[in-house]
This record gives C-alpha cells, sequence and structure tokens, in this order.
C-alpha cells in the first residue's frame, strides 16, 4: 500500500511541475464486507473481498497528454491484498494521422465491448456467478502487445462514416525484440492469433460490429537440438485468445428511447490436435480426463449467445439477460467422446429509485444445465451422472449514492442444484466440497467509488 501511495504522490508531482502536457487521472475501486453468510449449520464472514475476487480492488489511473494531443501514455495501478502493481493500462500511444491509432504495452480497449454486464451481486445469487460483458462480445486486452485503431472513412462529413477497424497483435512465444529473436520462429503464427475487428455505427438506430480472435492453443514443436516434440504455445501477450479460432457477431439497438438491446454471438471452429489438452473437466468422484502428447484429438467448442435489454425510464429500470451454451463436444479419436450439455443463464434485475439518492432493487437468477454424455466403443452412448444441474438465487438490495461512489446492502439466497466440488490434484484429498443443496444466504455489503 505504501508503493501505491508512493507512485500517486510522484504522479502529482510530475502533473504539477510539467505545464507541457495535460494530465488527467482516475481512481475506481470496490470492497465488499459479508457479516454473516451461513448453510444449513455451517456459517463463514469475509471481511474483505470484492464483487469478482478474494481480496477488495483498489485502482488508480493516470494519462498524459502531449499539448499536440497526438501523443501521450495510459496507466494503473491497483491493490487487491499483494504488492501495488500495474493495473489493466501501461501503454505509450500515437496519433500520427486523424485515422490511426497506435498502442503499444499493456491495454483494456473497451470501443467494441458489450454494454449490458450483470448484477453487482451475481456471486453470491448463483453458485457460477453471471456473465458479464464480455460474453456478448470481446474486449480487446493483452498483458503485452501493439493495439491498432483505424477509421477508414474519417474524411466523410457524414453521418454514415461512421466505420472503424480495430486489431491486436502479440509476440512470438519468448518475447524479446525480434530481430534477436528469430531461430524457430515464425510470424505467421503470431499473426493467426491476431484479433481483429470491425464496427459500424448505423445512424438512430444502432452499433453493429464482428471480429476474427485467432486460435493460441499449444502444438508440439522440435526445438533445436531436439528429437523429442516440445508442447508449446505460439505467442504470448493476448489475454482474450482460446484453443479455437472464433468468429463473433453483436449488435446493439438503440433507436428507441430509453431501451436498449444487445445481441451477441460466438462461433468457434473445429480444429483437430496432437498435443496434450483436456478431454473433460473433473466431476466428484472422476479426476479429469486428459489426452497425452502424440494423440490425436478433435474439439468444438460450444457456440454461445447472449441477449440483454436495459429499460429505463424516469426513476424506474430494469435490466435482463439471457446466456445460452450448446454444442461443445471432445474427442479422442477412435476412443472416446464426450458431448457437452447446453447451459442456459437468465437474470432478471428490476430497479427503483424510492428519493434522492437512495434505491432499491431486487436480482432474481437462474441457471441450468443438461446432461454431458460420453461414448466409448465398448460402452456406447450413456449420460454423465451429477453432470446436470439447476441453480436458482434472488435477493433484494438496497443502495445509497454518496456522491463519488456508493454503499449497497443486499440479502442473498442462493439455491443450488447439486452438490458442487472443487478439484486439485495437488491436495489430499483432491476434491472439496464447496456447496450442498442447501440454501446459501448471505447479508453482502458493498462500498465502491469512482472518482
Amino acid at each position: 500500500m505504501k508503493r501505491l501511495i508512493a507512485f500517486i504522490m510522484i504522479f502529482g508531482f510530475v502533473a504539477a511541475i510539467i505545464p507541457a502536457a495535460d494530465f488527467s487521472w482516475t481512481a475506481w475501486g470496490r470492497g465488499v464486507f459479508s457479516p454473516v453468510s451461513f448453510s444449513g449449520e455451517d456459517s463463514s464472514v469475509s471481511a474483505a473481498t470484492h464483487s469478482s475476487a478474494d481480496q477488495p480492488r483498489i485502482t488508480f489511473a493516470l494519462a498524459g497528454t502531449a499539448d499536440s494531443e497526438l501523443v501521450g501514455f495510459n496507466a494503473d495501478f491497483y491493490w487487491d491484498g499483494g504488492i501495488p502493481a500495474v493495473g489493466e493500462s501501461a501503454n505509450v500511444w500515437a496519433q500520427p494521422f486523424d485515422f490511426l491509432r497506435l498502442k503499444i504495452g499493456k491495454f483494456n480497449e473497451n470501443d467494441y465491448r458489450g454494454i449490458i454486464g450483470n448484477t453487482e451481486f451475481a456471486g453470491w445469487i448463483l453458485p457460477n456467478s453471471g456473465k458479464d460483458e464480455d460474453a456478448v462480445f470481446t474486449r480487446f486486452q493483452a498483458t503485452g502487445g501493439a493495439f491498432l485503431a483505424i477509421t477508414p472513412l474519417f474524411w466523410l462529413n457524414s453521418d454514415w462514416n461512421g466505420l472503424s477497424i480495430e486489431a491486436s497483435i502479440g509476440s512470438s512465444y519468448g518475447g524479446g525484440q525480434s530481430g534477436r529473436n528469430v531461430l524457430g520462429m515464425d510470424a505467421l503464427d503470431v499473426y493467426k492469433a491476431i484479433q481483429i475487428g470491425l464496427g459500424y455505427t448505423i445512424p438512430t438506430i444502432g452499433f453493429f460490429r464482428a471480429q476474427f480472435i485467432g486460435n493460441n492453443r499449444a502444438e508440439l514443436l522440435y526445438l533445436y537440438g531436439s528429437r523429442t516434440p516440445t508442447d508449446r504455445k505460439l505467442m504470448e501477450g493476448l489475454t482474450k485468445n482460446r484453443d479455437a479460432d472464433v468468429v463473433e457477431l453483436a449488435f446493439s439497438f438503440t433507436m428507441i428511447e430509453d431501451l436498449t438491446v444487445e445481441l451477441g454471438a460466438k462461433l468457434p471452429f473445429k480444429f483437430e490436435t496432437d498435443a496434450a489438452i483436456e478431454l473433460y473437466p473433473a466431476l466428484y468422484p472422476i479426476i479429469p480426463t486428459i489426452t497425452a502428447n502424440l494423440r490425436d484429438s478433435a474439439l468444438q467448442l460450444p457456440c454461445s449467445f447472449a441477449l440483454g435489454a436495459v429499460y429505463a425510464l424516469n426513476d424506474f429500470n430494469i435490466l435482463a439477460r439471457v446466456d445460452l451454451s450448446m454444442g461443445g463436444q471432445t474427442e479422442q479419436i477412435n476412443v472416446v467422446t464426450f458431448d457437452y450439455g447446453m447451459t442456459l443463464n437468465f437474470w432478471l434485475n428490476p430497479s427503483y429509485r424510492i428519493y434522492g439518492a437512495c434505491t432499491v432493487g431486487l436480482d432474481i437468477g437462474m441457471e441450468m444445465h443438461t446432461k454431458d454424455t460420453k461414448t466409448t466403443l465398448l460402452n456406447g452412448k450413456e449420460p454423465i451422472e451429477n453432470s446436470e444441474y439447476f441453480d436458482f438465487g434472488f435477493g433484494p438490495w438496497v443502495e445509497k449514492d454518496l456522491g463519488g461512489g456508493s454503499i449497497k446492502l443486499g440479502l442473498m439466497v442462493m439455491f443450488p442444484g447439486t452438490d458442487r466440488y472443487s478439484y486439485d490434484r495437488t491436495r489430499t484429498p483432491s476434491f472439496i466440497q464447496t456447496f450442498s443443496t442447501d440454501p446459501v444466504i448471505s447479508i453482502p455489503i458493498s462500498i465502491t467509488y469512482s472518482l
């Protein structure tokens, strides 16, 4: 924490003594205190957590822009219970032309990302929590990469020039300067893992975007001096790649006043690999099914669809969200095939500002997963026990706006549909129960600042 305070003081000093630039800072953070959660005869207390993590999230960000407004930097820092560290942004940027912007470093770009998220207390309502805006359309994000944004029709003085193209690119595995790190590398391996998309604003109607996210799955390579293939990924730096190539589509409809509707789809391509891969995760009491290197596998990741809507009229607001995942299949060729069941996730979150700074609401969530199946030559197709569930939860809450932040109190009730276990092969026992079918009742208190 002392380091974070020192960073803030240094940035403040720099901003004060360098007048030839425009500096701005922002800050956001959240902590959640749950004085009691109980289920059956068990109970617990969590004094310092976050909506989606085990520690509070404290962040501070600084941006600097030259007087020319053509070059600058972004940097943010955070503390989440450990050593203060760089957050989601640490990059330099330049805009050499009106239609082109380039960033280098760590970034988190949300121009295309979905805009309809979920309730803050989702993790207290369903065991698997809820989907965020990335489930509608994935943002551009990197721990170390290059980001380009192009507006090719910038010169059109028209409402119809709302076309943009954005892309993020990583580095060859192992990093370093490309001129010093060439042997055994292929630039095509990096570019086939590119994330590239386009967005188009249709005047008065909405915003369409489409993108391709290349795969970054492990492949078996023969390194210099070795006769044994090594399992290695070919690219690093980008954080949103998966094992499959994925095409994503999304549209945000904003034509009707007070109503926003958003639809997104993610369509992964089927692929084959001879590198070790997990065919089926751990499911109590069975450990994961993992293939070995040099065993041929074929995988089809699930297709997913997200539909969200927000209606806001005066002091009344209602959010609805549906997420569907289906069609997943993994196969060790000529040995075993796993077909994944459908997953349906539904949320309804009405709220009403009762006076001035006080808002009340109700969060309702549901998740259903149908049975997975396993097919072998010996036994044919058979259902996998304990793979299906139906979870439900709800909770009223009240929130007070504090000006630059808020405090929110909820009474959340979770009804897990089945017993749940976490798995870690390094532990004894490897399986630890995390939920029973008893209701879980929690009282989370959230404080959020946004400065």
